[in-house]
């Protein structure tokens, strides 16, 4: 079997000139794909908003429910039908964006709906707020990171002298982990004096799988 090629070299400059349209039309849509996506998936997240809510349901619907192709047909065909000229390029960036803009908001919302309650409502207790970047939230936060080093060496220190508790390496966002095997306790009994007498959360070793039954998570 024998390829042809020379219709590709003696058309190339029409190909690149293609190629160039293509990752234009591309970087557009990506652009209004993701301004519109972030947008409707954060206005779905509030149901209670109906107005806002039914719209950007009616639009992830509409845009996700009908083949793309279609849609090009409509911007670049149909809108001729009502007056309506719009040069390719500019059919293809909306057509594209917008369809792209439907799955993207289905991204954002499920991303924004997988942190589970809990980290907000912890968030929300150290005044933690939805705010933007700013100078002062970034001095906030290295304050935070040093004084939670200090409560952890405190706290290393202070095991490290009972007889009976071995500070195990970091894992995670706890503030330690303890061994206490040596103390001879059952981990319910050591837990209910740590949580009642010293009022501080903890965590079985077993509640995270196997090989912990003798430690806890602070």
């Amino acid at each position: 079997m024998n390829f042809d090629f020379s219709p590709v070299w003696e058309g190339w400059q029409a190909l690149a000139r293609g190629t160039g349209v293509t990752v234009g039309i591309t970087a557009c849509a990506l652009l209004v794909g993701c301004t519109v996506g972030l947008l409707v998936g954060i206005g779905r997240l509030h149901p209670q908003r109906r107005a806002l809510y039914a719209l950007c349901t009616a639009y992830v619907a509409v845009f996700r429910g009908t083949p793309l192709l279609v849609q090009l047909f409509i911007w670049f065909f149909g809108l001729p039908q009502f007056g309506i000229m719009l040069p390719a390029f500019v059919c293809g960036v909306i057509g594209l964006g917008l369809y792209s803009g439907a799955y993207v908001s289905e991204i954002v919302r499920g991303a924004i709906q997988s942190i589970e309650h809990g980290q907000t409502i912890a968030a929300q207790s150290m005044r933690m707020t939805p705010a933007l970047y700013t100078p002062e939230g970034a001095a906030w936060v290295d304050r935070l990171v040093a004084y939670l080093d200090a409560n952890h060496r405190l706290f290393a220190e202070g095991i490290n002298a009972t007889a009976g508790l071995r500070m195990m390496p970091m894992q995670g966002t706890y503030l330690a982990w303890v061994d206490f095997a040596g103390t001879g306790m059952e981990p319910q009994e050591f837990t209910a004096r740590v949580e009642k007498g010293a009022k501080i959360a903890v965590n079985h070793g077993p509640s995270f799988g196997r090989g912990g039954e003798s430690f806890l998570r602070f």
